[in-house]
């Protein structure tokens, strides 16, 4: 994205600038958008998410519940949390529950949890054995996002 935008600073042959305000000016994303090194980025990117086991080493399924009462959502993320750590889902690894990154979206609350697994069909299965059980409140609502795009 700031790749983009500083290639479309200036006007005709005339360059232009653009300023970046950052709380963290060394991170490899703004060096490598600064000389444009598309490349470069990518081949650090995937050796990060391949040292972490983040896509596309592994599947990412967000599971998000929303609610209107922050507390009720809390309560029930936390509810299922303690569901899966006393029945974890083989091959998958657990992370969270955590309030999402836009907590608040049009009056509900949003929490979430996010599971890695490399294998998606049998980690849903043994999810929805574990979700047909589970006593959620009509006022909660929950959605699975299999290989997510976004975590807002």
């Amino acid at each position: 994205m700031l790749v983009q935008v500083g290639g479309r600073a200036g006007r005709g042959d005339r360059a232009g600038e653009v300023y970046v305000q950052t709380y963290a000016p060394h991170e490899p994303s703004i060096q490598y958008s600064r000389k444009a090194d598309l490349r470069g980025f990518a081949e650090e990117e995937m050796a990060m998410r391949k040292e972490f086991g983040y896509p596309p080493y592994r599947h990412l399924v967000r599971h998000l519940f929303r609610g209107r009462s922050n507390e009720k959502v809390d309560f029930y993320v936390d509810q299922w949390r303690k569901v899966l750590d006393k029945d974890p889902i083989p091959n998958a690894e657990v992370k969270g529950p955590a309030p999402a990154p836009l907590e608040k979206i049009k009056g509900y609350y949003r929490h979430h949890l996010l599971y890695f697994t490399n294998s998606v069909r049998p980690f849903l299965s043994e999810l929805e054995k574990r979700r047909s059980g589970f006593p959620l409140d009509k006022e909660v609502h929950d959605v699975l996002d299999v290989d997510c795009q976004q975590l807002s």
